[in-house]
């Protein structure tokens, strides 16, 4: 995951819990930076970060 999408990422595992409606963007924010990202699909921990992103999205909206 690139710096923009790991920041985004690491902001919405911050609000979790403290601010929900925060991290739902940060999350989303980070599920589509990684979908645009081609490195993702290379590197299974980056993949894995991406997914987990999306799928954290998903559960909070």
């Amino acid at each position: 995951m690139d710096i923009a999408g790991s920041s985004c990422l690491n902001l919405a595992r911050l609000y979790e819990g403290i601010d929900n409606v925060k991290a739902v963007q940060y999350y989303k924010k980070a599920c589509e930076l990684g979908g645009k990202d081609r490195f993702m699909s290379s590197v299974a921990e980056h993949e894995r970060a991406w997914q987990s992103s999306c799928e954290s999205y998903e559960r909070l909206k």
